[in-house]
């Protein structure tokens, strides 16, 4: 496993920002890295909405947020 907080980082630039809104066309939610939907950010309609980001994408910055947490990082 990579440094701790690398893998958070680079986990949560694409987390979606859900009170914010794209500054192309003005839907939510938006990529946190580029602040951006995300057919805007990668020209995918089936990325509306979310949904490039998973269940399984949301439980592992959980447990890295909690691993960080543990070791007072």
């Amino acid at each position: 496993m990579g440094d701790l907080h690398s893998e958070i980082e680079n986990l949560e630039a694409f987390e979606p920002v859900w009170n914010r809104k794209c500054e192309v066309c003005g839907e939510k939610p938006v990529v946190r890295a580029t602040e951006l939907c995300g057919p805007c950010t990668w020209g995918e309609a089936d990325t509306a909405n979310g949904a490039w980001w998973g269940d399984d994408d949301a439980n592992r910055l959980a447990t890295l947020r909690a691993k960080a947490q543990e070791s007072g990082r």
